[in-house]
Parts: structure tokens; sequence; C-alpha cells
């Protein structure tokens, strides 16, 4: 448990928000989530998404999570319900989108596609971004913290040791990734 919070793992295609002082843990690779907060810690919540968009032949698909244009809707939807605020009151930490060698295809790379969507979407609502660590060819064990925002992630995969939220490194307002 860091600092004493319980922890919620959440895996491709969910969404967890809540009130609660918890930490929402997930493992990245091409993947993003977003995590979304209020200034004043009522309320939180973070997704994780595989692919950009749902397609037309894939619209009656039964896992709508999977994609970052529905899902990133439902969570903002979802927090500023919870919160009781207007979508552009949130603020938004994204995370992910590792162009790793499974996440290329002939037409583009998903970790790329991933980001520009969820940042397409928060532009959509006007939620102002104030961090973000992206890209790369690497995994990530991300925590966020819901009452505070506070982000963290280390990087997994080969070559780097097992992840642990004491050795997981905070990811700061307004810092930007070199590969992003």
């Amino acid at each position: 448990m860091p600092n004493g919070k319980p922890i919620v793992n959440i895996n491709i295609a969910e969404i967890f928000v809540t009130t609660d002082d918890i930490v929402i843990c997930t493992v990245l690779g091409s993947c993003v989530s977003v995590c979304l907060y209020t200034e004043d810690g009522t309320a939180g919540g973070m997704n994780h998404y595989a692919l950009p968009e749902i397609l037309n032949s894939q619209k009656d698909q039964p896992t709508p999570l999977r994609y970052g244009d529905y899902s990133i809707v439902q969570l903002i939807r979802e927090v500023s319900a919870t919160a009781n605020k207007l979508p552009h009151k949130l603020i938004a930490k994204i995370i992910g989108g590792a162009n790793n060698i499974a996440s290329k295809t002939d037409t583009h790379d998903v970790g790329t596609a991933n980001v520009l969507m969820a940042k397409k979407i928060l532009s959509e609502y006007k939620i102002k971004i104030i961090g973000e660590e992206l890209g790369g060819d690497t995994g990530r064990k991300v925590l966020f913290h819901v009452k505070s925002g506070r982000l963290q992630s280390a990087f997994v995969g080969p070559g780097f040791s097992r992840p642990s939220a004491a050795k997981a490194i905070e990811i700061k307002a307004n810092k930007k990734s070199e590969a992003a």
C-alpha cells in the first residue's frame, strides 16, 4: 500500500472512478490511461484503453471501453457526475502510448494513435492536461493517487527490475516526455 492507501488494479477496457483516497494501478504498453481529478480532491478516476477508436465495423463489439473515443468520454462523464463538476473544471494527466514492437501495424503505431485520441477528446472538453509521460518503447507500471492527482510510473519489461510503489517516479505537473 503506497502511503498506507488501498490499491485498486484496473486492466484493459476498465474505468475506475471514486471519491475515496485510494491509488489506482495498471500496467501499460501501447495502451493509454487518462487520469482525471478535481483540484479540491472531490473525485477522480482512471481508464485503460487499447485502441484509439471504434470503427463502424466494430460498433456492436461487447467491450467498447477498449477504445479511447468511447472510454475517455465515459471517464469524463463519470468523474464529472461523481464530483458534481463541469468537465472543463477537471484536471488531466496522460500516460502510456509506447510504440513497442507489438503495437506497430502497417498503417500506424497504435501507441501514437492512442495518445492523439486522448489529447483530441480532452481538448474538445476543454480539460487542461497538466502532466504527461508518453511514447517510448517500454511499458510502464502506473500508480494514480486519486485525491491528490499524484501520478507515478516505473518502466517494466526486459532489463528493468520489478517495479514497486517505492521505486515509482512521480510524474510532475507540466513534465513532457522526450518521446512525445
